[in-house]
Order: C-alpha cells, then sequence, then structure tokens
C-alpha cells in the first residue's frame, strides 16, 4: 500500500481498494492492489465471514499516517482554510484530514498567515475571515501535544519480507478487529512482535482484506 498524490484533488492519500481517492473519488490507478499469497495454514479459520464490519485501512490510515507527507506519525484531524478576498471575487483552500505536527505547522502557518493579510477585501470575505482565523487557532493549538515525526522516516511498503512477519498473526488481526479493538492498537501490538512497522500491519490488512474478498466471490 502507498500513499500517493490524487490527480485530481491533489491531496495525500490512500487510495481505495477499488483504486480511487477516498477524498474525491477521481480514479487513482486502474490496477488492483497486490494482495498476499495466504494458504489454508496462513488463513487458519480466516473465512470472508471474519472481515471487519467497517474498512480496515479506514479505520486505522488517518491514525498511524500523516495524510500530507504519507510519514507513519502520530496525527490529529485538523481543518484549515485559507481565504483570499478580491473586493467582488473570492479564492479560498481548505485541508481537511489527519497532519503530523510538521505538516500541520506547515499548513496553519501558510493558510493564517495569507487570509490575515489578504482575507480582509469584499463583504463576504470579511466575514469569512473572521471565522477562518480563530478557527485555523483553535485547531492549531490541539495539535501542539503531538511529536514530530523523524525526517527519515519512509512511507511503509508492503514487500514480501514483510508479508511473510505478518501472515502468522493473520487470524489474531481478524479477531481482534471484529471483537471491536481499535485496530491502530491492533496494528501497534502485531507490528512490535512481527518487527514491522504498524504502517506495514495495515497494508497487508489492506491486501488480506481484498484477498478474502476475491476468495468469496
Amino acid at each position: 500500500m502507498n500513499i500517493v498524490t490524487c490527480p485530481k484533488c491533489k491531496k495525500r492519500v490512500v487510495p481505495e481498494q477499488d483504486g480511487t481517492c477516498p477524498k474525491c473519488q477521481a480514479v487513482i490507478y486502474k490496477r488492483k492492489i497486490s494482495t498476499p499469497h495466504l494458504n489454508r495454514k496462513d488463513q487458519g479459520d480466516a473465512t470472508s465471514h471474519d472481515l471487519p464490519k467497517q474498512n480496515i485501512g479506514k479505520q486505522v490510515s488517518s491514525a498511524i499516517f500523516c495524510q500530507s507527507c504519507g510519514r507513519e506519525a502520530q496525527t490529529k484531524y485538523v481543518e484549515y482554510y485559507q481565504n483570499i478576498g478580491m473586493l467582488v471575487m473570492r479564492s479560498s483552500k481548505e485541508v481537511k484530514c489527519h497532519l503530523c505536527k510538521d505538516c500541520s505547522n506547515k499548513y496553519f502557518w501558510s493558510f493564517t498567515g495569507t487570509t490575515l493579510f489578504l482575507g480582509w477585501w469584499g463583504i463576504i470575505s470579511f466575514f469569512v475571515t473572521l471565522f477562518i482565523i480563530p478557527n485555523n487557532i483553535i485547531r492549531y493549538l490541539g495539535t501542539l501535544g503531538l511529536v514530530s515525526p523523524n525526517p527519515n522516516t519512509p512511507s511503509p511498503v508492503l514487500s514480501d519480507a514483510v508479508i511473510e512477519k505478518v501472515k502468522p498473526f493473520t487470524v489474531e488481526l481478524l479477531q481482534r478487529v471484529n471483537a471491536g479493538e481499535e485496530m491502530e492498537t491492533v496494528a501497534r501490538s502485531i507490528a512490535m512482535r512481527a518487527n514491522v512497522s504498524p504502517g506495514q500491519v495495515l497494508a497487508f490488512s489492506f491486501a488480506l482484506a481484498q484477498a478474502l474478498k476475491e476468495k468469496k466471490n
């Protein structure tokens, strides 16, 4: 599983299993996501009925990945806005996703600074700016407790070596998620014992869900 930039909305996202953007539903790619080969021994008693009731990826990807830089990090959901007033017209931008501390800082200062100096020109823009500035500040304050990610941390890759390490935990993963345990907790627990990253466990979960879905069909 890779985090990519959507060609339509330009946001860094984890593509859906059908290759579409989870934000704007644009098609990012048409090929199938690579899935791990699971034989009977690897699957244990896992069947299509063991699939989590919620989408595994959506349940945890936002908690583990920064949706801007793609790195595994502590994140928080934010909504930052930018407005540029042009008397009778206005230009606006927004970012609504989970961001790490570094990316939160980047978007906050860029969007808020631009709005602070250029957002007042125009009647509508004036009132929009009165909303944007406090909103951005409140959202930003909520991210101050995050730990900045390691700048050398790469995006997680699902390789054959990673698959072999996570395979023994397949049944445990399915059972714990179906029991209602947070996927983030499960991913971190298994990652520690499998000697992989939580993001790689999540990537395996995506592939596993697809493999079981195809088996059912």
